[in-house]
């Protein structure tokens, strides 16, 4: 099949992750895969390197493509307007943009849900198109066992574009004391685009979401913790309720306390990898994901187009709700550093004026102690004994005038 995968932004994140393990599958098992974006970014150069091709723009590229995968909602509209013959298959990542939600028209033969959350996300909208549940893919062989874990913890990295101040302060208090080295890879710390390095440098992934699987992939005991909750260590036992929740972090009820990331930190064990890599590969392998993807695409029928007039105003309206939604997130980043900024501002505002504070005070009881040395001078004085030494003194004094 001619396939067109449609994303908005081709940058560092979860949905352009997925999208490039798919891509890639597809295009081994012999599809002509053409990948298209609004914005670029530094996930078309992978895609590039992948031998995939790669088209950025506002209009998607001409073509008979048999079926498209699609993302977010403005591409769907787009299609559809545009591409009227293609059949669309929808992927949902997320139930927080509403950018990354099915339309509701019938543009999309099957959404695709990746965990129970979004799944609930999708029944629940007015009119929910045709929903299959699968498990968010992993390229194994990207994501593969380097090297075994250490059976005591030296390294940790934290995978996330979102975590940052107070909480990774935390983490940091709980860890670095008993000999974990924490380094964070993503927006708020170093932008990485081979992950699969770093995460073979470490023993402790933490993350949440597809970063975490990545991690589980990689052989890597993962810690579940970001902005959104703690839900702490991938295990057997722990996982199904983890991966039905999205890896999110809301699965539990724990909350994130300095003495449950120092005793959970405890609770590390090298065998945790190899487990971690063994669900991964029985659950999430990409392999599987794109053959049941070739079976949905396949059966994916084309709609009659639908008015080409509101089909282009709903798909500028879309494309506005996505960039007001990338925007909202990162003004919200903006704002929680400057907050951060300002508490630590007022600190030191009023480590200053505590200081003054001090200053003033001790030069209110210098002062008072020079007050004191006048009185004490005046009141010597103005003793008989001062007046007498003195009085003793004026001949002596005059005879050392007169030799010299």
């Amino acid at each position: 099949m001619r396939l067109l995968l449609a994303t908005h932004k081709l940058g560092r994140g979860g949905s352009e992750s997925y999208l490039i393990a798919v891509a890639s599958e597809l295009q081994r098992l012999g599809h002509v895969v053409t990948v298209h974006g609004v914005e670029d970014g530094p996930s078309s150069e992978r895609l590039r390197a992948l031998g995939i091709d790669v088209a950025v723009g506002e209009t998607p590229p001409a073509g008979d493509f048999d079926a498209a995968l699609v993302q977010d909602t403005g591409r769907s509209y787009a299609i559809a307007r545009q591409l009227p013959a293609t059949g669309q298959v929808f992927v949902a990542h997320s139930e927080l943009f509403d950018a990354q939600l099915p339309p509701q028209d019938g543009s999309v033969a099957t959404v695709v849900a990746l965990n129970d959350r979004v799944e609930r996300r999708i029944r629940a909208l007015a009119a929910p198109p045709p929903l299959v549940r699968l498990t968010q893919p992993i390229d194994c062989a990207r994501f593969a066992v380097r090297e075994t874990i250490r059976a005591r913890p030296r390294r940790a990295i934290v995978l996330s574009n979102y975590l940052h101040g107070a909480r990774v302060d935390l983490l940091r208090r709980a860890w670095e004391p008993s000999g974990v080295e924490l380094t964070m890879i993503g927006e708020e710390g170093q932008p990485s685009d081979a992950p699969e390095l770093a995460i073979a440098d470490a023993d402790i992934v933490v993350a949440k979401g597809r970063a975490l699987l990545e991690g589980m992939a990689s052989s890597r005991a993962c810690y579940l913790f970001d902005m959104a909750g703690c839900d702490g260590w991938v295990t057997p036992d722990a996982y199904p309720a983890l991966e039905a929740d999205a890896f999110a972090g809301q699965a539990t009820e724990r909350a994130a306390t300095f003495e449950a990331l120092r005793d959970d930190l405890v609770r590390y064990r090298p065998e945790m990898g190899t487990a971690n890599r063994d669900l991964v590969t029985a659950k999430h392998n990409v392999r599987h994901h794109a053959e049941r993807l070739v079976e949905l695409l396949a059966a994916a029928a084309p709609d009659p187009a639908a008015d080409a007039v509101g089909l282009t105003e709903q798909d500028r309206l879309a494309r506005a709700q996505w960039r007001l939604e990338d925007r909202s997130a990162g003004l919200t980043r903006e704002n929680d550093h400057l907050h951060a900024r300002i508490v630590e501002i007022e600190a030191d505002r009023e480590g200053l004026r505590t200081a003054c504070t001090k200053l003033e005070r001790e030069r209110d009881d210098w002062r008072a102690r020079a007050e004191q040395l006048e009185r004490d001078d005046r009141d010597l004085r103005a003793t008989r004994r001062y007046r007498l030494a003195t009085a003793l003194g004026r001949p002596l004094d005059a005879l050392r005038g007169a030799r010299r």
